[in-house]
């Protein structure tokens, strides 16, 4: 699963980035995108979707954790509205990890879902590396 940033998708919109693999956001980033792509005045690709139509997706599951990041990670703010969505990428990888580790046990072979995180913010690369080492970080202009 290839999982989009805000930062990624400001670089896509603003480099009119021609994308070949299906890509991912949450509902937050979802949000910020519709501002980015009224501001640079480019509409993002179909190959861009929200997690939330993912098989990959539990809901229920996906707000637990997005709680417990609320509660274990500061650089947010209320007041601004903001970091919101690093609160939600890491509450999806969590969300992602659970539900490929439940598919599992039914499964007679094991299939990894490889999550990838394409951003350049330092801070939430941090927060990535705290909480899972199965995530494998890339820049913007590897998209």
């Amino acid at each position: 699963m290839k999982i989009l940033d805000t930062n990624a998708v400001n670089h896509i919109l603003k480099n009119s980035v021609t994308l070949s693999d299906d890509y991912f956001f949450t509902d937050d980033i979802q949000e910020e995108t519709e501002i980015a792509e009224a501001v640079i005045g480019r509409r993002l690709s179909s190959k861009v979707t929200s997690v939330s139509e993912s098989p990959f997706f539990d809901r229920a599951l996906y707000l637990a954790h997005y709680k417990n990041m609320l509660n274990k990670h500061g650089g947010r703010s209320f007041y601004r509205m903001s970091g919101f969505g690093d609160i939600s990428i890491l509450a999806l990888l969590k969300t992602v990890e659970d539900v490929v580790k439940e598919q599992a046990k039914s499964r007679l072979f094991s299939t990894e879902e490889e999550l990838e995180v394409f951003t350049e913010d330092q801070p939430l690369i941090k927060k990535i590396k705290k909480e899972s080492t199965k995530v494998k970080i890339l820049k913007n202009t590897d998209v």
